[in-house]
């Protein structure tokens, strides 16, 4: 795998390119790059909303692909083809990033997944059995990424330990299989520099191994990634980017708001996630913020399917979007499907809000190759801003989705 920055500006991010991949030769990735987290979608709609042939990857979290892990080795297949996906990028992580993680529950040589079925503690080996089987594209360094905003500095270290016991024992495993899967090494840290920087210099003892990295541990995944505390985010990871590899892929995951996702962008990050439209469309919301920097119009940046005004609202999600659930459903329609609990609501508004993000990316490359990133950044951080309390920071709408993640979690 190669990895190339094309073009790089202290204010405006870089644009990068991904080639030579072992599975797909052929396939150059442009980053900044969104990958689909699990999307729940049939291939054939895959197929019609979004190019399969183009930039586009899957993130597959370790709680909904441990079960294959016997068919997989039956079948002597790699996942990506496996799922009916082999054109498309398939990137292996041991956290589903859409969901809360719970805190705790550790045990020595493992971490805590929480599936379906209940819990289990994967260690290294196991972890690196389902590598081996899967064949991702791209893997990450299993690691103790229990951290937050305010968590204890020993928890801090204890996190640090653990996750270079783990990198250790993934490096070790990676160079027996020799698998053509890219590792992808996870700095850990919280919001503490020094541990950050304990954390870097031990992976680079690697780094000829080594393709890009994950900076992690800021948040507990699911909805707190939207209520992370930015300014102290932002200092550590520009901090962070300046002594990772310049020509290393670097990566955040996490449901980061539109106008956080920027900033990272700004400071050098290549590759999220889309977390964040999960916990949009479980929100029963469709995304309509305005990333046209030609026509700076400004509006409230996501709608409610469940108010009743659009009950009798027959137009589509977002006037001129081209998704199919804009094309062919309404406000109304969709309204309707959700107060009658639908399986089908769900599903439209994932296909809606995947296809605007996925356009976002497309436009915000523009943005960075003509130097005019400041300005859609300035546009879409407006209109989250003037959003503010009535979006994400109001208690009772935190509380309403955590309640709503714990429900489905039993």
């Amino acid at each position: 795998m190669k990895f190339v920055v094309e073009l790089s500006s202290k204010c405006s991010g870089r644009l990068g390119l991904l080639s030579n991949i072992e599975r797909l030769p052929e396939r150059c990735i442009n980053t900044p790059f969104l990958l689909f987290v699990n999307p729940n979608l049939s291939r054939e709609v895959l197929e019609l909303n979004f190019c399969l042939k183009s930039d586009f990857g899957v993130a597959l979290p370790i709680s909904k692909t441990e079960q294959m892990e016997e068919p997989l080795q039956l079948s002597k297949k790699g996942i990506s083809e496996f799922i009916g996906l082999s054109e498309c990028l398939t990137f292996l992580t041991f956290q589903n990033t859409s969901e809360l993680t719970r805190t705790g529950h550790h045990e020595k040589g493992s971490i805590p997944v929480f599936r379906t079925a209940g819990k289990i503690n994967l260690n290294t080996q196991r972890y690196m059995n389902i590598v081996e089987v899967s064949k991702p594209d791209f893997y990450l360094s299993l690691a103790d990424s229990d951290t937050w905003k305010d968590c204890p500095k020993r928890r801090l270290i204890k996190s640090n330990e653990r996750s270079q016991e783990f990198f250790e024992e993934c490096i070790s495993h990676h160079k027996k299989i020799n698998s053509k899967s890219k590792l992808i090494a996870t700095v850990e840290g919280g919001y503490n520099m020094h541990e950050r920087k304990k954390c870097i210099d031990y992976l680079k003892k690697e780094d000829e191994y080594i393709s890009g990295f994950l900076i992690d541990g800021f948040h507990r995944n699911g909805f707190e990634a939207t209520q992370v505390d930015v300014d102290a985010m932002t200092e550590i990871v520009e901090k962070t980017v300046e002594i990772l590899n310049n020509d290393k892929v670097r990566l955040m995951f996490g449901a980061y708001l539109p106008h956080v996702t920027l900033q990272l962008i700004s400071l050098g990050i290549d590759i999220f996630d889309s977390s964040f439209i999960q916990i949009v469309t479980n929100m029963n919301r469709a995304l309509v913020f305005n990333f046209d920097i030609n026509n700076p119009v400004k509006r409230f940046p996501e709608i409610d399917l469940t108010d009743e005004k659009y009950k009798e609202d027959f137009t589509g999600f977002l006037e001129n979007c081209d998704c199919l659930a804009c094309r062919q459903h309404t406000k109304a329609y969709v309204n309707h499907l959700l107060i009658t609990k639908e399986l089908l609501a769900p599903m439209l508004l994932t296909i809606h809000n995947l296809h605007h993000y996925k356009r976002f990316f497309e436009v915000i490359r523009e943005c960075i190759k003509n130097n005019k990133l400041p300005e859609l950044i300035k546009l879409v951080t407006d209109q989250y801003k003037e959003a503010g309390s009535l979006i994400y920071e109001q208690p009772e709408i935190t509380d309403k989705y955590i309640k709503k993640h714990n429900a489905s979690s039993k």
